[in-house]
């Protein structure tokens, strides 16, 4: 869960068009003529799906402490938007390097939000903001022919105000992992959305036609 945040915060950041790259490199320190951001682990609480991420945003002496200041601030819109919490902290100044830095603290808001703490894709594309998700299986003979299977699948997912909503394969059937449990030949046969006060939440229910367990 934890690398699987980190990759999700360096590649939102190389997509909002800073150079960001994980933790410090094990090389010298290259001439920074722009704002460019490190990302690395500050906290982890396996117990409790916590994981708490430095993002510290570096900026030549020549571009203002106000560079960085303004970058902190586009930071914490960018992480708004994948559903993480950013609390930006104060610029210092390094007078032996000459650079202007500021450290946003970057943390997953799973058991603030309710979202579920395990890995869960549809296809290959993963979701951050699944609430919840129930199977069912159907033993029902005359839906269901010997030896075959039938899940009932429902998936809930929330979206805050602000947020970008997790995204979805193409094509009519795709495959549901919750976490080592994989449903195949899914497709969805209703889907509801609901404006509430703090964003929208979405309930699409479905069918698969088979179950494995990953080892």
């Amino acid at each position: 869960m934890a690398i699987a945040i980190i990759e999700q915060v360096i590649s939102t950041l190389n997509d909002a068009g800073f150079r960001a790259r994980r933790a410090y490199p094990g090389t010298p320190l290259p001439n920074i003529t722009q704002v460019v951001a490190t990302v690395q682990l500050s906290e982890l609480d396996v117990s409790k799906q916590q994981t708490v991420l430095e993002v510290k945003l570096l900026c030549p002496q020549s571009l203002g402490a106000q560079a960085v200041e303004d970058a902190a601030v586009t930071v914490a819109e960018e992480m708004k938007n994948i559903g993480l919490g950013c609390v930006v902290g104060s610029v210092e100044f390094d007078g032996r390097a000459g650079l202007f830095s500021v450290g946003c603290q970057v943390r997953n808001r799973t058991e603030e939000l309710g979202y579920l703490a395990v890995p869960f894709k549809i296809g290959a594309v993963e979701q951050f903001r699944v609430v919840s998700f129930t199977a069912q299986q159907i033993f029902d003979e005359e839906l269901v022919p010997e030896g075959q299977e039938l899940w009932k699948v429902r998936l809930e997912q929330f979206f805050a105000s602000g947020a970008t909503e997790d995204s979805d394969p193409t094509g009519d059937q795709f495959t549901i992992t919750n976490n080592k449990e994989i449903y195949h030949g899914c497709e969805w046969t209703s889907r509801s959305r609901v404006t509430e006060r703090n964003g929208t939440r979405q309930i699409r229910e479905g069918t698969a036609m088979y179950k494995t367990i990953l080892a």
